[in-house]
């Protein structure tokens, strides 16, 4: 019986939470263990003088046929009552997911909703680019066509290492099919979530992210808190518990089986199972700790391929961020209500990119976001520090950043400034403090071009040890679930072996 077997799952962000309410839905006594004093991770939120903040995700797509947290939500039956809808402005006749804002010609664009909305709109207006754009679009359709965690399709690690040995950046496809500096920009907007510069930006998950906006943002009722809780309550809900405030410290292996899971403060959790969704950084040195010195020969060569792995996902992104409530009865029009994203012309300075994220409630904008990159050498000389006890030097280079953004936002806004009520902020070290993540890498270890995007395997040499999270595969709403889809189905394949 299913029940009789205890899966302890470590870490209750995105890929965590939707492993263990993919367990859970089978049957399994799942335990989600969380070091933090709640759950989300990047499903996150937190309230500043009454107003709800998300903390990682904030435009959602992947919830339609194509998607793979649609593909997890249809497996749990939550979907109806997330009630996703389309993610759509009506400018001038047209629905839209988005606008950029781009400093080399200080003009808007619209970002339509589907591909032959965004591609004629594009084509007119650059008209001299639209062979290259239609071929351009082909092309990341094409990539983004063939990832296998789309429409229906359970991952395959082959057909993963196939389609990610590509090397190509987003900036060298871009540069086959454009000539026009201006829309190469306007193009590169999808690099906020990638959290790469264009030259750096791996092309498959850029082509990926891009389709799946342009096919399937959406918004889910009750914002991305709302996905979270969804999640918890299907373990909850089918005899399964999360833990806030349970930090795991190490493992108990014998042999290739991982017995137990053992947390800082004293508990120890016995499994039949553990799925650890860690960032991987993390998990390596504690499993390497772990193994007694009899069973150092099973592990040895998986945990060197691991480390040279790890090391080849060398990109580093971090982020410098808004909270911004806004005054009373803001019109929901600010920023046209959708996602805004700024791309400076080269060389500008600080800061290069940013989106911009408002937040309506009833007809009004009661909230605007922005996420602006930031490199963690810009927080260095403050990383010893941690919450509570910052030096005034780091409150003050905060607060010229936050002045720099506001001012950018009154010019893409006119009178902005006057409708922005209270402000609060957060930098890499933030993220660093908040995620575990090194360097603040708010999406985890990201693969660069030079290196392509190594395979890491949701399975172990431990039989019943598993990696979930988003340094697995990629990071965000497409990589993470379809990891979680994947370890769930290598879990329910080792039973199945086992069984038989």
């Amino acid at each position: 019986m299913m029940e009789d077997r205890p899966v302890i799952v470590i870490g209750a962000g995105m890929g965590g939470l939707a492993c263990g309410a993919l367990l859970a839905h089978k049957g399994f006594r799942v335990t989600v263990l969380e070091k933090q004093a709640c759950s989300g991770g990047g499903l996150g939120s937190f309230t500043r003088d009454g107003t709800n903040f998300d903390i990682g995700a904030h435009t959602v797509f992947g919830f339609g046929v194509e998607g793979a947290f649609g593909q997890v939500c249809d497996r749990l039956g939550i979907m109806d009552s997330l009630m996703p809808r389309p993610l759509n402005a009506v400018t001038d006749g047209r629905n839209i997911f988005g606008r950029v804002y781009s400093g080399i010609s200080d003009k808007f664009y619209d970002l339509p909703s589907g591909r032959e909305a965004f591609e004629n709109y594009f084509s007119s207006r650059f008209p001299l680019q639209a062979g290259g754009l239609h071929d351009y679009l082909d092309c990341l359709y094409s990539v983004a066509g063939s990832v296998p965690v789309i429409g229906g399709r359970v991952p395959d690690v082959s057909n993963v290492s196939s389609l990610h040995s590509g090397k190509e950046s987003l900036a060298d496809v871009l540069g086959r099919y454009i000539d026009d500096e201006e829309l190469k920009s306007v193009l590169s907007w999808i690099t906020v979530y990638t959290g790469m510069p264009p030259e750096e930006s791996l092309f498959s998950l850029s082509a990926l992210i891009t389709k799946l906006f342009i096919e399937e943002s959406c918004q889910i009722c009750g914002g991305i808190p709302a996905l979270r809780d969804a999640l918890v309550s299907a373990i909850e809900d089918n005899g399964g518990q999360v833990l806030p405030g349970h930090e795991v410290s190490s493992f108990l292996v014998s042999g290739h089986s991982v017995t137990a899971v053992l947390c800082g403060n004293g508990r120890i959790f016995p499994a039949s199972a553990v799925v650890s969704s860690m960032p991987l950084d993390v998990f390596l040195p504690m499993f390497s700790r772990s193994v007694k010195e009899e069973d150092k020969d099973i592990y040895a060569r998986w945990i060197s391929r691991f480390r040279k792995k790890m090391d080849s996902r060398s990109g580093k992104s971090s982020m410098f961020s808004l909270f911004i409530k806004m005054k009373p009865c803001v019109p929901a029009t600010v920023f046209d209500g959708v996602p805004l994203t700024f791309v400076a012309s080269r060389d500008a300075g600080w800061p290069s990119r940013f989106t911009v994220i408002p937040y309506v409630q009833d007809g009004f904008a009661v909230s605007v976001q922005v996420h602006a990159a930031m490199s963690f050498d810009d927080v260095l000389p403050w990383a010893s520090s941690v919450p509570g006890s910052r030096p005034a030097e780091y409150e003050k280079f905060k607060a010229s950043r936050s002045g720099r953004i506001m001012s950018l936002l009154d010019e893409l806004c006119p009178g902005f400034g006057e409708m922005a009520g209270k402000v609060w902020t957060s930098s890499p070290l933030t993220v660093r403090d908040w995620l575990g993540r090194t360097c603040g890498n708010v999406y985890g270890m990201l693969a660069v071009p030079e290196n392509g995007l190594p395979v890491i395997s949701v399975r172990t040499p431990a039989d019943n040890l598993f990696l979930a999270g988003e340094d697995v595969r990629f990071h965000g709403l497409c990589g993470v679930p379809a990891t979680s889809i994947e370890c769930v189905e290598a879990i329910l394949s080792e039973i199945s072996r086992e069984t038989d």
